[in-house]
């Protein structure tokens, strides 16, 4: 876990399902990291809106949180400048899976691909804040995605 590794980091946790997210509470209390967890729960892309998380966050990472353009536009409002988006990959990751024009206007740089372990990330680094009306709600993310 990054926020027990990291111990001079705060981390946020946003989870949409109230179960989870009062196991992620439990966890951290367990854990001693209640101090520096944060727990939201609400839609990533609800959250992306709420200028206290709009844009602050040094690293965001996701994982079975949606197909690439849904989990890059979402933390795209999330991703701080110069901040990073990690994202879990399938088994040997695929950069075709991120389209390089639409993740630019997101405003984040190229993507690239890393493997760890076995495990593949795609990582990209912001470079540009992003446009005020992104993310787009649920329904134009999952209906209209940007590639």
């Amino acid at each position: 876990m990054l926020a027990h590794d990291w111990v001079d980091v705060q981390a946020t946790f946003v989870e949409v399902q109230s179960r989870r997210a009062q196991a992620l509470r439990r966890f951290a209390t367990r854990l001693d990291l209640q101090h520096r967890i944060e727990v939201v729960e609400e839609r990533a892309e609800v959250v992306a809106h709420d200028h206290v998380h709009r844009e602050r966050y040094d690293l965001v990472t996701a994982r079975s949180f949606g197909p690439p353009a849904v989990a890059a536009e979402t933390a795209a409002g999330l991703v701080r400048m110069s901040g990073w988006l990690v994202v879990s990959e399938p088994p040997g990751g695929a950069l075709d899976r991120w389209a390089r024009d639409p993740m630019h206007e997101l405003g984040f740089g190229a993507p690239a691909l890393a493997t760890a372990n076995g495990a593949s990330y795609m990582a990209t680094q912001k470079q540009r804040p992003t446009l005020s009306e992104i993310p787009r709600n649920a329904t134009k993310l999952a209906k209209q995605p940007l590639w």
